[in-house]
């Protein structure tokens, strides 16, 4: 596959990232060079999505977003170990 240039430098946060579409989307957007934060619920679902990724740019968080004290934690998280990269 043919990674596009455009994505290397960019940041995204996934949501639902450790199952199903969300874990596919993570991993699509790590392969291109995205720095990713993948929020996840169940922890044995982000330790199977990030074993095989050591060397892509994913970072966990864990929590469900579906609770507004959450979500501010997820984005706070993001925001500290996504723009902190070298």
């Amino acid at each position: 596959m043919k990674v596009h240039n455009g994505c290397r430098g960019q940041i995204a946060l996934v949501t639902g990232g450790g199952t199903g579409i969300g874990r596919a989307t993570s991993l699509a957007l790590a392969k291109r060079g995205v720095a990713v934060a993948v929020n996840y619920s169940r922890p044995e679902a982000a330790a199977s999505l990030l074993a095989p990724s050591r060397e892509k740019p994913l970072h966990a968080l864990h929590g469900k977003v579906i609770f507004p004290e959450n979500t501010s934690e997820v984005m706070r998280s993001a925001g500290t170990d996504l723009f902190s990269l070298p």
